[in-house]
């Protein structure tokens, strides 16, 4: 199983139980044009494990934003989803932006490039980092699918 990381659930993910569930979030629509899990939606996220897939973030408070968190609920969530990566062991650790994959292993920002890591948080999981998939990045669309198809073919690879 592959483990998508966020940085922590937004307003419509909170109010409704599902995971990227804001309107202007790509994440589903990513999802399904890189062939990692066609024809879902935030509604139906429970199936996910049915496409190797599972769901968690690096910290669980809702908020409009990610700044809104603080380092220690960063730091306490970092622990916290190392934790539950050890315990469930995916071959895959994919973050949903630069910045879950910084608070889950320590590396500096500027260190950081999309695609897959050389260090990795918990030993023997493959680190991988896509660009947010939230309406509020600025990458475009076609580049964030490039990501997205570039982790399909690596998992794809890595479970032959």
């Amino acid at each position: 199983m592959n483990r998508f990381i966020g940085f922590n659930p937004g307003i419509a993910s909170g109010s409704t139980g599902h995971h990227y569930a804001g309107r202007n979030n790509a994440f589903w629509r990513l999802l399904h044009d890189s062939s990692l899990a066609p024809g879902l939606s935030a509604q139906v996220d429970f199936l996910l494990p049915n496409h190797g897939i599972g769901l968690t973030n690096v910290a669980a408070r809702t908020t409009r934003s990610a700044d809104e968190l603080t380092s220690a609920e960063y730091r306490e969530g970092a622990r916290t989803l190392r934790a539950k990566l050890s315990a469930f062991r995916p071959l895959i650790a994919c973050y949903t932006g630069k910045g879950a994959y910084r608070w889950a292993s320590n590396v500096r920002i500027d260190h950081i490039q999309y695609g897959l890591q050389a260090h990795q948080a918990v030993e023997a999981i493959h680190d991988y980092v896509v660009p947010s998939p939230s309406g509020r990045s600025t990458i475009a669309y076609a580049v964030k699918l490039g990501y997205y198809m570039s982790l399909k073919l690596y998992a794809d690879l890595l479970q032959k």
